[in-house]
Parts: C-alpha cells; sequence; structure tokens
C-alpha cells in the first residue's frame, strides 16, 4: 500500500505536468491567434490591391492576374484562426489547418500570376494615348512603328493624363501583390505546421490525463 508520501509526491508530479502542458498549449493557441491576425491584414490587402490594379486596366490577362481570391481565402482562414485560439476545438484547429493548406495553394498560384504580369508591364515602357485609352508596349532602339498598337506584345489601360505613371502605378501594384502573395506561402505554411504541433499536443494532454 503506498504512503501519504508517496500519494504526494504522485500527486505534485501530476499538477506539474498539467500545468507545463497547459502552458505550453497556451503559447501554441497564442502563435496561432499571431499568425491568424496576420493571414487576415495579408488577404486584406492582397484583395485591395488586386481590385485597385483590375480598375486600371481593361486587360484580361492583367486583371486575371490580381489574385483577390487568394485574398479572401486569406482572410477567412486568419478569421477562422483567431477563433481557434478563442475556442481551442480540435475541429476547429482541423478546419484552420485545412484553410491554412488551401492559402498555400492559392497564395503560391497567384504570387506566380502576379509576378510574371508585373515583369511584363514592368518591361512595356513606351506609352502613349490613343483615342480612349492609354497604350504601352516594349520601347526599342530601332526606329519605332507609327504606334504600339503594331506590336505584338501590347498593354491597354483606363485613359489617364499621364499614361506613363499610371503604368508605373500598375506596375508597383502588380509587384506588391507579388511579395504579399509570397509572404502569404510562407505565413500559410507555418500556420499548418502549428496547427499539427497545436493538435498533437491536445492529444498528449488528453493521453496525460
Amino acid at each position: 500500500m503506498p504512503s501519504p508520501s508517496d500519494s504526494s509526491r504522485s500527486l505534485t508530479g501530476r499538477t506539474s505536468r498539467s500545468l507545463t502542458h497547459l502552458r505550453v498549449q497556451q503559447t501554441w493557441l497564442q502563435i496561432l491567434l499571431v499568425l491568424g491576425f496576420i493571414q487576415v491584414i495579408l488577404g486584406v490587402l492582397i484583395v485591395t490591391f488586386s481590385l485597385v490594379a483590375a480598375t486600371i486596366t481593361p486587360s484580361a490577362k492583367i486583371r486575371h492576374s490580381c489574385p483577390s481570391w487568394a485574398g479572401f481565402s486569406l482572410a477567412l482562414s486568419g478569421l477562422v484562426g483567431i477563433v481557434s485560439w478563442k475556442r481551442p476545438l480540435t475541429l476547429v484547429i482541423t478546419f484552420f489547418t485545412l484553410l491554412s493548406v488551401l492559402g498555400v495553394m492559392l497564395s503560391l498560384a497567384g504570387s506566380i500570376l502576379s509576378c510574371q504580369n508585373a515583369q511584363l508591364v514592368k518591361s512595356l515602357e513606351a506609352c502613349e494615348r490613343e483615342r480612349d485609352s492609354c497604350v504601352c508596349c516594349q520601347a526599342r532602339s530601332e526606329p519605332l512603328p507609327t504606334s504600339c498598337s503594331q506590336q505584338s506584345e501590347m498593354l491597354t489601360m483606363f485613359p489617364n493624363p499621364d499614361c506613363r505613371s499610371i503604368r508605373v502605378a500598375l506596375k508597383d501594384l502588380l509587384f506588391s501583390v507579388c511579395g504579399l502573395t509570397v509572404f502569404s506561402t510562407i505565413i500559410c505554411t507555418l500556420s499548418a505546421v502549428v496547427c499539427c504541433i497545436q493538435i498533437f499536443s491536445l492529444d498528449i494532454v488528453h493521453v496525460v490525463s
């Protein structure tokens, strides 16, 4: 029959382990909260920059490279991450994990599209006003054609008094979206990893308790 001192040490050990697991769990939940807030902010920025860029040009190619869809998904994922901090249920954290994995794929696709088209807009430096629109094409050292419309690669934008400045604004917006989506891919990957660790730690707590 165990002595009172043995029972006391066993109880103290279990209490100490429980407090340690609780502190570890709270730390991981705080990390999830921070990652959730970052995802929401990145999602809002991506949606904002993408929509503004889409208002500059009627070009379907450029509009499709503005990944507002990735931003909406990212913001939703971040909101679920914030909820998982308040209600650390396995189901909620698992849902956050799935949304973060989806965010990785969408952000990666968005970064490829936005980065490629940002480079394209950057290369089309020669801009001129044609009728009711701004048209930009590649500048050449050779004698230029009479207009950009005679070149195979050109960019059409909505009318603006200064076509060159609006092209620079579009280029900066696309590069900003490119950087944000790359950063979002990293954040979503971290979120998915942290969620897996959190679910694993919750399982350990249940087994120990």
